[in-house]
């Protein structure tokens, strides 16, 4: 081998060592924190707890959903749960479930405005008719174990929270979902937890809808969902609303008290993805386009040249490995599969990372070239308009 190559590949090995030197880094920081939240709720006793179900076509999901609801170990509380215009065995299940507890209330949801996503309108109209001090705020595809309510109101109460959204644990099946719904994890990839927690930055905050859980006052305080009713990833948008307004919000890890099939298969996991990455694009597509290739530069040509280069070794007596490229690549698999252990997801996914980040890249384009041609993503039957379009 060259001088000058071994040199361009010893500094771009060095280059990619330090990202996979911080990403070790991250993942050590995040599961610390997250190991240090209390697995097991203080009390099972307190104030009437609302428990909100938004629902539209959601017949594979809703029962078992309610199931757990309805066992929860936290003595005062309501499920509430909305119909939102459902065309399949939804509303049959919901009358179903409405007649064997006290605890259920079903509500039909009205139509929906122009101006309001259909989830911000079904959350709005939820909390509208819910009775509790605390609102648990769930998705139909969640499932509870028997503490998660008792476990939210003591996260709430102990951390003297306006507000939390929390993690549940993504369970996935087919290779689809077992290769592209970890990409709901990057954000934690990257980012330690602490800074999205920290309520001197403000500007830096992260959201997931499967779970949020409001005190309600500070929820109708802060305008309910009416400062997020444009926004196509309504959850992000609320945490940053809410951190910039001077409410105490955190994201946590609900650990394994919910659980979470996020999307069921290739073409949904490709359509969900679609559309929480073209809100991004259509604010900020010259930054999509940008770090795409980055993602390509720091996460997939490492393991190409990698694997050239011990191709090249196999058959030039001259050509050696790169050490400082191996080792990079090497740092880099222990911080993925680390988190990967830790978030319960697919082992194997460490020896397909390259694979992952393409596919992540060709979703960015994807999304972009829907956005350049004007044509919206479809989400449940819905077309999903980027805000203010």
């Amino acid at each position: 081998m060259s001088e000058a190559l071994q040199s361009v590949l010893s500094g771009y090995g060095i280059a990619v060592a330090a990202v996979s030197g911080y990403l070790l880094l991250v993942a050590a920081f995040n599961i610390t924190y997250f190991l240090r939240i209390p697995a097991q709720p203080d009390s099972r006793e307190g104030p009437l707890v609302s428990v909100l179900v938004p629902a539209r076509n959601e017949e594979a999901s809703i029962a078992e959903c309610l199931e757990g609801l309805m066992r929860q170990s936290y003595r005062s509380c309501e499920i509430v749960v909305l119909d939102d215009g459902s065309t399949d065995d939804t509303p049959e299940i919901l009358r179903d479930y409405e007649k064997r507890s006290e605890r259920l209330r079903v509500i039909r949801g009205r139509d929906k405005p122009e101006e309001w996503k259909g989830k911000a309108f079904a959350v709005q109209q939820l909390a509208e008719a819910a009775r509790g001090e605390y609102l648990y705020i769930a998705d139909a595809d969640t499932k509870h174990g028997p503490d998660a309510v008792s476990w939210a109101v003591s996260r709430l109460e102990r951390r003297n929270l306006d507000a939390f959204s929390a993690m549940p644990r993504q369970v996935t099946r087919s290779f689809a979902e077992k290769l592209l719904v970890p990409m709901v994890h990057l954000p934690l990839i990257f980012v330690p937890v602490q800074l999205f927690n920290s309520f001197r930055l403000r500007a830096l905050s992260f959201g997931f809808g499967q779970l949020f859980v409001f005190r309600r006052e500070s929820f109708f305080r802060f305008g309910g969902m009416k400062p997020v009713k444009e926004e196509i990833t309504e959850d992000v948008a609320l945490s940053r609303k809410l951190q910039r307004r001077g409410f105490r919000y955190q994201y946590l890890h609900a650990g394994g008290h919910v659980s979470c099939r996020m999307y069921g298969g290739l073409r949904e996991s490709i359509e969900g993805f679609t559309k929480n990455i073209y809100d991004i694009v259509s604010s900020v597509p010259v930054l999509a386009a940008c770090l795409a290739p980055i993602v390509l530069l720091l996460f997939v040509l490492p393991a190409l040249l990698l694997a050239a280069n011990a191709v090249a070794a196999g058959f030039i007596p001259a050509w050696t490995v790169n050490p400082i490229l191996l080792a990079a690549v090497a740092v880099f698999l222990v911080s993925w599969g680390t988190q990967l252990l830790y978030y319960r997801q697919s082992v194997w996914l460490v020896f397909l990372a390259p694979v992952f980040f393409a596919s992540f890249v060709a979703l960015v384009y994807y999304a972009l070239n829907r956005y350049q041609r004007g044509k919206k993503p479809v989400w449940k039957s819905r077309k999903v308009h980027a805000s203010g379009s």
